[in-house]
């Protein structure tokens, strides 16, 4: 019983720490993406 509740906090963890990563790239790729935009337009 109490090695289960160690998995799952142990998965629950790591699939939280997945998510947060997987929000920050996403964040920094819009912000790239939003850069890139932004100089092309300056740049016509």
């Amino acid at each position: 019983m109490y090695s289960d509740v160690v998995l799952l906090k142990i998965i629950f963890n790591s699939t939280f720490i997945v998510v947060k990563m997987e929000y920050i790239i996403t964040k920094y790729l819009n912000v790239s993406r939003n850069c890139k935009l932004l100089i092309s337009i300056g740049a016509h």
